[in-house]
């Protein structure tokens, strides 16, 4: 504080110097100035003093002539105008001329010397030979006509009438008896004249001499230049005072100018000399700008010494505001860091202890700097749990701190259960540094993060890290002992319905009943896993028994996991209660076991992947152990797989139809588009073959789309009245563009709505979707009948059948092929007959392969028949329409394996 306040001292005495010397300074150019416009003005003054002694002179020797002669015409004794004129012309006058020629030459550049009468015409002149017009017109006669007095008349300039030459004109009156004006007489002379005596003066640059009327009107101008206009009030005051100068201000754009003004005495003319006040000024300007260089360069290294001497300062100032801040920031650093500290010099003497450090440690009382090490390690050591000996390494007074140079960590657990990390370390001067962390939490977390690292956060099982880690150790244990692992993968069957139903809680409620339910079923020796998602592992390790034969071990293993999956699909399949709600779900088990193994785990963990697909496969709920043939199995399905994608991409499919005939009239009424793919390598395959991959990999919407259009293409060359009819899976249901799709091919086709039929199984209602019950519903209001295929094969045909208002039934073959040998199947047909009769749907036989069929299905109420007893599926070119009763015969025995399978077989889609 006090060198900032004397450093204000110092600031304001030399800011008042500065002050005091700038107004010197610029009084003292100030000064200068006005001296030089002083000097500069008497110099003008001088000057006009003498051009008006030059002028004057001029002026008075041609007044003399003007008076010397007009004294001759006033003496004669002529008392009219005519006398006048008639004197002057008389012969005897020109003497007069001689004599007023002579005058001429006493005033240089003079040009006429000229009297004239009243008239103002020339009745003397100067001019011999020449005609001297009339001067009556000029301004000076008419002035001197109506003169009172005696004066002499300048007027002019002008071009003289004879010579063409600017000339000024001097001129008196001349007077008869009594005063009567008789005429003038008056002096031309040439501008010349003046300009030189302008010139004799040595004017100085930027100078300009003006000799003008007293009304401003300007008759000669050195060095000629542009006129200045009308001359200001301070020009007419100057030349009513009899002189003076004054300052002008031009018009903008123009620099202003000093004026001098000195009238004449004998003529109403007056001098004018001008100078720009730049050149005035010229030599102050410079020598004002050195002086406020130098005083600006004074007043600026007094300055920069000011600045120098304050930056210092003020740096000073701020080092120390600074280092206070950086103290207090460091002590508060101290105080709030999550470390506690304590710094030792050389000697061991505290000399640094923040507020952490006391708190870990539970100290109330702060601690003094200058305390010992070893004072305060002992206070450290009576709130420990556990009282280190002199065996246990780490003692802080055990550290000897003038040879320790490493870091030297230990960990203490203190009484309350809190655990303290200590890192000593020695530093450059011999100093000891001690850093005291509470790692209490931290220990917790580890321990929380090493759980979420090996365990699922929802079951606490293993998860698959964990899981793969124990099935290598098992593993390499199994073949140091030739012992058998085992490896279950379970899935859950439906449980996304759950989660989806009844929403993600009540989903992880589910997995975690699930894993009680496993566990219950599995020995404490087992491993449990939730791999991801609703897929479960077992892992299962038997040692071999005494007395073992080949095979023993591995017929127990398989034993062991045939009964653990048993229990684990029973378990599962038992009702579930979430929130009060009620679920069922089922499990499908793939195993594999590995004797005295071979496998890497991934291997193994891939056979029980295989095997789970097989079970699934078969129908869920159940279980299925790895067989190497699977392998082959899934690499054929891959196999395939990758030639649909190819042949969807290279249309290497074919439509084949068959016909539906009308039980009554044997006219066919409808066809039904069945496909067939040409593969390059396998030849004709079967739908059964790949229909089922193409709904699993979704192939099957755009291989349904192609088979969609095709049909409707082919419909349309058939006759009007027969129907097409193309069945939809379950996948082209789920769609969200089935309907624009159907909508745009019959637009495209030119097919009318009412000749296509949409054929979807059972399965399809499976999912009570509301959303494929309203493209379904759609569908029949564009006009498009919907027929439910496959009827009575499903879990609840007769439930479907109020769902939705089918169109048609179409009763499955399995039902017609046994109608000879077995009257169940006659019975369900002609219950089915009647219950669509009942509900106003046609019902439709499919798989009849016996015309004494027909008779009968038509007494049930069966109104159109489809199947090889009239013909089997043929490309569209091979077709044939007309009453199919009579060709019967033809086919009397068909093929039962025809091309591609049995139409029950062909379909596009059986439900997914």
């Amino acid at each position: 504080m006090p060198s900032s306040l004397s450093f204000r001292w110092i600031i304001l005495v030399v800011l008042t110097v500065c002050g005091l010397a700038s107004g010197i300074v610029g009084l003292s150019i100030w000064r200068n100035r006005a001296d030089d416009i002083d000097r500069a003005l008497r110099h003008a003054a001088d000057t006009m003093s003498f051009m008006a002694d030059q002028i004057d002179r001029i002026v008075q020797d041609i007044d003399e002539i003007l008076i010397q002669y007009r004294k001759q015409a006033e003496v004669l004794d002529i008392a009219t105008d005519d006398e006048f004129r008639q004197y002057f012309t008389a012969p005897r006058r020109y003497d007069l001329r001689g004599a007023m020629v002579a005058s001429l030459g006493r005033v240089p550049d003079a040009r006429h010397l000229v009297i004239s009468d009243s008239r103002g015409d020339v009745v003397m002149s100067t001019n011999f030979g020449h005609d001297t017009p009339s001067i009556g017109d000029r301004p000076f006669f008419h002035i001197l006509a109506g003169a009172k007095d005696d004066q002499l008349v300048v007027s002019g300039p002008f071009l003289g009438p004879l010579s063409g030459v600017p000339v000024l004109v001097f001129a008196r009156r001349i007077n008869g008896t009594e005063g009567a004006f008789r005429g003038t007489i008056h002096l031309s002379v040439t501008m010349e004249h003046f300009e030189r005596a302008f010139r004799a003066t040595g004017q100085s640059h930027g100078e300009t001499m003006t000799l003008m009327h007293r009304t401003s009107r300007e008759i000669v101008r050195i060095p000629d230049g542009p006129t200045p206009g009308a001359m200001p009030f301070d020009w007419h005051r100057a030349v009513a005072a009899g002189g003076g100068s004054f300052r002008m201000a031009l018009k903008a754009g123009r620099e202003p100018q000093w004026a001098t003004v000195q009238p004449l005495a004998r003529v109403p003319l007056v001098i004018t000399l001008t100078v720009p006040e730049a050149h005035i000024l010229a030599n102050w300007r410079s020598q004002s700008i050195g002086t406020a260089l130098g005083a600006a360069g004074f007043l600026g290294c007094l300055l920069a010494l000011l600045g120098v001497i304050g930056r210092q300062i003020r740096r000073l100032s701020e080092s120390r505001s600074e280092l206070a801040g950086a103290n207090r920031a460091l002590a508060a650093a101290l105080d709030n860091m999550s470390h506690g500290l304590c710094l030792f010099d050389a000697d061991g003497v505290l000399r640094v202890c923040n507020e952490r450090f006391r708190r870990i440690y539970g100290i109330a009382d702060p601690i003094p700097l200058g305390t010992h090490r070893h004072a305060i390690e002992a206070m450290c050591r009576a709130r420990l749990r556990h009282q280190p000996d002199s065996s246990e390494g780490g003692r802080p007074d055990d550290i000897d701190t003038d040879t320790a140079d490493d870091p030297t960590d230990r960990i203490y657990e203190l009484a309350d259960g809190r655990v303290v990390a200590v890192n000593c370390h020695r530093l450059a001067q011999g100093e000891w540094l001690e850093m005291h962390e509470d790692v209490t939490e931290q220990r917790r977390y580890q321990s929380r993060i090493e759980f979420l690292a090996r365990r699922d956060p929802l079951t606490g099982t293993a998860n698959r890290a964990e899981f793969l880690d124990r099935l290598q150790n098992v593993q390499r244990l199994a073949r140091r002992r030739s012992g058998t692992v085992t490896v279950l993968m379970i899935d859950l069957d439906r449980f996304k319905d759950v989660n989806d139903t009844l929403g993600h809680p009540a989903g992880d409620a589910l997995l975690r009943e699930t894993t009680a339910r496993i566990t219950a079923c599995i020995s404490p020796h087992d491993t449990l896993a939730r791999l991801g998602g609703d897929e479960f592992a077992v892992l299962c390790g038997a040692a071999p028994q005494a007395g073992d034969r080949p095979g023993d071990a591995l017929r127990r293993a398989e034993e062991h996991a045939a009964k653990l999956a048993t229990a684990i699909v029973a378990a599962l399949r038992e009702p579930y209660d979430i929130d009060g709600n009620a679920a069922s779900i089922s499990a499908s088990i793939g195993i594999a076991i590995a004797a005295a193994p071979a496998e890497t785990p991934t291997d193994l963990m891939k056979n029980a992947d295989i095997a789970l697909y097989e079970a699934k496969a078969r129908g869920r709920d159940n279980f299925c152990m790895f067989v190497p043939d699977m392998k082959d199995a899934v690499e054929e399905r891959l196999r395939l797989e990758s030639d649909l994608h190819l042949a969807v991409q290279q249309s290497q499919f074919m439509l084949y139809y068959q016909p539906i005939i009308d039980v009554v009239t044997g006219q066919v009424s409808g066809v039904e588009a069945l496909v067939r793919w040409s593969h390059p390598e396998r030849g004709e395959m079967s739908p059964s073959e790949f229909i089922p991959i193409a709904e699993q990999t979704g192939l099957i919407v755009p291989l349904g789309d192609w088979i969609l259009r095709q049909a409707c293409l082919d419909a349309m060359r058939w006759p009007s009245d027969v129907s097409l009819s193309v069945n939809i899976s379950a996948v082209q249901l789920r769609g969200a563009n089935l309907l624009d799709t159907i909508m745009a091919t019959l637009e495209e086709t030119g097919l009318p709505p009412t000749r296509l039929e949409i054929e979807i199984t059972e399965n399809v209602l499976l999912e009570q979707s509301a959303g494929n019950i309203s493209v379904l519903r759609q569908l029949k209001e564009l006009g498009i009948a919907v027929v439910l295929d496959d009827f009575g094969t499903g879990y609840a045909s007769l439930g479907y059948l109020t769902v939705f208002p089918f169109d048609k039934l179409k009763i499955d073959r399995t039902f017609i092929q046994e109608l000879a040998t077995r009257s169940d199947c006659m019975a369900v047909v002609g219950s089915a007959a009647r219950l669509g009769r009942s509900l106003g749907m046609s019902v439709v036989a499919e798989g009849v392969e016996a015309i004494e069929h027909v008779e009968w299905l038509r007494s049930a109420g069966v109104v159109q028949v489809q199947g090889f007893c009239f013909s089997p599926p043929v490309p569209a070119a091979e077709l044939r329409f007309g009453d199919m009763f009579e060709t019967f015969e033809s086919h009397a025995e068909p093929e039962r394996t025809p091309k591609g399978g049995s139409e029950g077989g062909s379909k596009v889609a059986s439900a997914a």
